[in-house]
């Protein structure tokens, strides 16, 4: 936090305060009634989970080390109207049980490596948890994808356990988004369908078309695909690589005459295709539907400010 607000990623003269529950307080809940009282001050609010295994999964065992503080965190959060975050910073299972948070991060590792690697080093905490509270305020452009299914939990006469046939969220589920102050997103979605179209339907089609229509529609294609590479490149020139891949499409001309390129695709006479291209959104949460959970990480990267960030700690209770 201190890195932030000397960076300027925070405003100047924002002021944070960091609760450590599993140490701080004797009694759990009468930690969560401390920290309520400081989430009703608190413009923004984080809460680290650490989560080790399966029966600390039910958010009602009384717990220092289970999901019941955070659950009650983010509860009091969303009563309060402040937004909130999760931070995961054991495996990534816990997060599956946090449906009511706004934003969820996975760390993967109190100790600064991944524990499914079976490196437990216990001298001291890694760089994953300050990493994951500077990502969640925006000091780094960042993204990651899950390695695992995380399942469901399933809470039966007061056990929790790993629900194996019900995925929460599958392999491959992340978000990318950008460091606060690296300007707007691009959008690259309607290039990418026009570029996906001409190599699907134009280029398998060739023979059909005069070489000079061509030789005009493989330079728009080639400077559209240089600008879908171009990480920096602006919604301008997506805009520009789009038009003129779309004029260059409508300009192609058939050998036997007339304009062959303005519908598109040349579908086998009798059928009819038609492909849809999945949203993309570069430098946005590429998110579809993710039932809330994470896909607000985006608004809270680019928050201004923060009230208290909530420290979990680490226990050595099972």
């Amino acid at each position: 936090m201190r890195r932030l607000l000397a960076e300027g990623v925070i405003p100047a003269g924002v002021t944070f305060e960091s609760l450590n529950y599993a140490e701080q307080f004797a009694d759990v809940d009468a930690a969560v009634a401390a920290i309520e009282e400081k989430i009703a001050a608190a413009s923004q609010v984080v809460v680290i989970s650490e989560v080790g295994s399966a029966v600390n999964l039910n958010p009602d065992r009384v717990s220092k080390s289970s999901t019941y503080v955070p659950t009650r965190v983010v509860r009091a959060a969303n009563a309060a109207g402040k937004p909130v975050a999760v931070l995961s910073i054991s495996k990534p299972y816990d997060v599956a049980a946090y449906p009511e948070a706004a934003a969820i991060a996975a760390a993967y590792g109190n100790k600064g490596m991944d524990p499914t690697e079976g490196l437990t080093p216990d001298a001291a905490f890694g760089p994953n948890v300050p990493a994951g509270v500077e990502v969640i305020f925006g000091g780094h452009a960042a993204g990651g994808k899950l390695p695992v299914d995380v399942y469901a939990v399933k809470v039966e006469n007061g056990t929790a356990t790993i629900d194996t046939s019900e995925i929460v969220y599958p392999y491959g589920t992340g978000l990318t988004y950008p460091k606060v102050g690296a300007g707007a997103a691009v959008d690259t979605t309607a290039l990418e369908e026009a570029v996906r179209d001409a190599e699907q339907n134009i280029l398998p089609n060739r023979g059909l078309y005069t070489s000079d229509s061509l030789t005009a529609f493989d330079t728009a294609l080639e400077q559209a695909r240089a600008v879908l590479a171009d990480a920096n490149a602006i919604q301008e020139q997506v805009d520009a690589a789009l038009a003129a891949l779309t004029a260059a499409k409508a300009g192609l001309v058939l050998i036997s005459g007339g304009a062959g390129g303005a519908g598109g695709s040349t579908p086998q006479s009798g059928t009819e295709t038609k492909k849809t291209a999945p949203k993309t959104v570069r430098k946005l949460p590429k998110t579809g539907d993710l039932g809330g959970a994470m896909a607000a990480a985006a608004a809270l990267a680019g928050a201004a400010a923060v009230g208290y960030g909530l420290h979990a700690g680490s226990s050595s209770e099972e």
